[in-house]
């Protein structure tokens, strides 16, 4: 993990931040593209009225993937399982509020992970 000094003085964020991290920035940017874009396209410009329903659909997806955002966040040593479980399994209460939990949980440190 960077200090804040060296964030805030660093041109390149992404760069320096950890590979799970740039690895759940890279899907969600994704997502959110890929199922974003068609809305974007009727929305412009004769179909105003879709736009609001552009950020309720980007708000979704967030609250969607918060156990995935709380462990990226956390830098939680089991994210990738994390994640995996709250994209696939998600839509269920089960599928999100068990990853939640999780996510929540208390971190092993990196001498320990790979033990």
């Amino acid at each position: 993990m960077t200090t804040p000094a060296l964030a805030a003085n660093h041109p390149n964020l992404v760069a320096i931040m950890p590979p799970k991290r740039r690895l759940f920035v890279a899907i969600t940017v994704f997502l959110l593209s890929v199922l974003t874009f068609p809305l974007i396209i009727l929305a412009w410009p004769d179909h105003i009225r879709w736009i609001p329903l552009l950020f309720v659909i980007m708000a979704g997806w967030y609250l969607y993937l918060l156990p995935a955002t709380v462990a990226a966040h956390r830098g939680h040593h089991q994210f990738l399982a994390i994640f995996l479980i709250n994209l696939f399994f998600g839509f269920s209460i089960l599928g999100y509020f068990g990853p939640l939990v999780w996510a929540c949980t208390a971190i092993q440190p990196k001498w320990m992970a790979r033990v």
